[in-house]
């Protein structure tokens, strides 16, 4: 569990890392290729290198100065607001009925405002290093910004075909401007990988959670035997407990425990050598079969036929009352004391499938008990203990022909989700209407009932049938509030969906805001050239199909580069989450074709607003650099 948090810690500290720093780095990388020419300017009159690298630390450091308090509130601010909405929302996690407020740690503000600070130096004394390492002439002249081979200039035709002219000048400034361009690829590969790997993220975290913790949906359960209903019937109950305030839906469910034998070609690799190690434990293993813990459960007809209308399977053939299939539910999480986490085993490969049922015959006054059933005797036939309820040193050896009775059971179609009076117990769960009680096993050792309730308001729901069972004579004890109990867990998960998806927003304006600020700046640098292609007759129609060109350009060049990287950052996240939960590797796929969808309308959106601005400019001025 300290590994998949040590590793989560890891990775989203990563993320926020990579984040920040290449915004703030490109904003002064792109600061200091625009005033380029300045410092050539400055470098012609006598400035020397460090006086000019002092004056960019310089900046930067005002710039800090500014931005870090400011962040620091923002920050504070945010939790504020936070905790004051789900503040309420940890006491009972920590039993107390004390509130969560806000409190700031000095060391926690000490250690951002280092962090930041040397992050903005850092931004700034590798491009200013790069900038003065270039000669007074070419700063002046901004050669450097411009690298021309002959190879390069070649026109791409396809470009040409679908854009025309308009295409190819945008190709060719690709060619020749390949340090903006790549400065604004790596914006948007940047972006893609923040927001789809946080959405990977908080996918995982939350699927660990709620798997680990809230594995139930109902609100209220009750436990009863046979022998509690004198005054009512089983069925009249439920109608009951429907009807009670607040109540939105109930189930009235009997549950048997058999082990199950079964061929071992239909059961997944997990479960088989899931089982195998148990085998190996006990110190039985047979290649011919493999046996399973199973619960058959049935459930009343009503919820049963809802069941099966909403998944869309023939009520005639699951409810035959002289042959009913069962419907298998999918695995659901449970721990392995073994491995020290949670685990999933989808039991069977898939539905259609027999498995034979071994039913303990029923003897009054006494039981079986697990682990030690199977013994020899003299002969060394197998042989059963039952032990007295009364005297344990009672124990009676029946051969297993007297001990079991076998029973087929017809498994129909695997759900993929699980119902909501499902009680997750580990094991295999097959599902039979009520009615099929008595035709798929015959079994005559008492059994005791649950019913599960769903309600708009687990309190007002516990005192009504709290109430309904006072007035048949049917004791209380076994009536649960179960949302109460579960409290603790559902406000662990709706904590943590609050920060994963704040998380997911603040990632986002980072991206969007390291974006916008490259390409803006970018499609500023290049006024002149705007400049010149008005003055020689290029038409606002063929500046839109140029700028098109280069959005899907930069859209394209920086998925192809970004999903790669999203999914090996999705894999590393995967890793840590699987040192606690066991769940498969699967990327966020809404999330990569939101981001990708996203890049494209946020470059567009970008590019619009640059070019509103530039199109005010006055192509003379443009020309002269002056208004630069």
């Amino acid at each position: 569990f300290y590994q998949m948090l040590y590793g989560l810690a890891g990775v989203i500290i990563l993320l926020i890392m990579l984040g920040s720093v290449s915004l703030i780095y490109n904003a002064f990388s792109i600061s200091v290729s625009e005033r380029t020419k300045q410092f050539g300017l400055l470098s012609s009159v006598g400035a020397t290198r460090r006086q000019i690298r002092h004056m960019v630390i310089f900046e930067a450091m005002a710039v800090a100065l500014v931005g870090i308090p400011l962040g620091i509130l923002a920050g504070i601010g945010g939790i504020g607001v936070t905790l004051f909405f789900i503040g309420n929302k940890f006491s009972s996690m920590f039993g107390t009925s004390v509130v969560m407020t806000l409190c700031v740690s000095p060391a926690a503000v000490a250690v951002a405002c280092a962090v930041a600070f040397v992050t903005v130096l850092i931004s700034a004394w590798i491009p200013s290093g790069r900038a003065m390492r270039v000669s007074a002439i070419e700063a002046i002249r901004q050669t450097p910004d411009v690298q021309i081979r002959p190879r390069m200039m070649r026109p791409s035709k396809l470009a040409y075909r679908f854009f025309g002219l308009p295409g190819m000048l945008a190709s060719k400034y690709y060619r020749r401007s390949r340090k903006k361009y790549r400065a604004t690829v790596v914006s948007l590969v940047m972006s893609i990988v923040l927001f789809v790997s946080t959405a990977a993220f908080t996918g995982y975290l939350m699927e660990s959670v709620e798997g680990g913790l809230v594995k139930d949906e109902y609100d209220l359960t009750l436990y009863t035997m046979e022998e509690d209903f004198t005054d009512i019937t089983e069925e009249e109950l439920l109608d009951r407990i429907r009807q009670a305030k607040s109540v939105t839906a109930a189930a009235l469910v009997q549950t048997r425990n058999y082990t199950c034998e079964m061929d071992p070609s239909i059961l997944t690799d997990e479960t088989l050598q899931y089982i195998n190690t148990l085998a190996e434990a006990e110190g039985r293993k047979d290649e011919t079969k493999a046996s399973l813990y199973s619960e058959i459960q049935f459930v009343d007809d009503v919820s049963f036929q809802d069941l099966l209308e909403q998944n869309g399977l023939d009520v005639q053939e699951y409810m035959d009352p002289a042959a009913p299939l069962a419907v298998a539910v999918k695995g659901g999480p449970m721990f392995d004391s073994d491995q020290e986490k949670y685990i999933t085993l989808d039991f069977l490969k898939e539905g259609h499938c027999e498995l034979t049922a071994r039913v303990p015959l029923y003897m009054e006054g006494y039981y079986m008990m697990e682990g030690m059933e199977e013994n020899a005797d003299k002969s060394g036939d197998a042989v059963y203990q039952f032990i007295n309820s009364d005297d344990p040193d009672d124990v009676k050896e029946v051969p297993e022909a007297e001990a079991f009775t076998s029973y087929q059971l017809h498994v129909g179609e695997i759900l993929m989700d699980s119902p909501y009076f499902m009680e997750d117990t580990g094991g295999l769960l097959l599902l039979y209407p009520w009615s099929a009680r008595k035709t798929v096993v015959q079994d005559e050792a008492p059994v005791s009932m649950r019913y599960f309730a769903s309600s708009d308001d687990h309190k007002e729901s516990y005192t009504a049938i709290k109430q309904i069972l006072t007035e048949n004579r049917i004791g209380s004890r076994g009536l649960m509030d179960y949302a109460e109990q579960e409290e603790d867990s559902r406000n662990i998960v709706l904590i943590l969906q609050v920060f994963s998806y704040g998380f997911i927003v603040l990632i986002s304006l980072i991206a969007a805001a390291n974006v916008f600020n490259t390409i803006s700046t970018n499609i500023a640098l290049r006024r002149r050239e705007f400049a010149m292609l008005k003055s020689v007759g290029m038409s606002r129609k063929g500046f839109n199909s140029m700028m098109n060109f280069e959005c899907l350009l930069y859209g394209f060049k920086s998925l192809l580069y970004g999903l790669p990287l999203s999914a090996v950052m999705t894999y590393l996240i995967f890793r840590s989450i699987s040192y606690g939960y066991t769940t498969d590797l699967h990327m966020p796929w809404t999330a990569v074709g939101v981001a990708a969808l996203s890049v494209f309308a946020v470059v567009f959106v970008t590019m619009l607003y640059a070019m509103s601005k530039i199109k005010r400019d006055n192509p003379i001025d443009a020309l002269k650099n002056e208004n630069i």
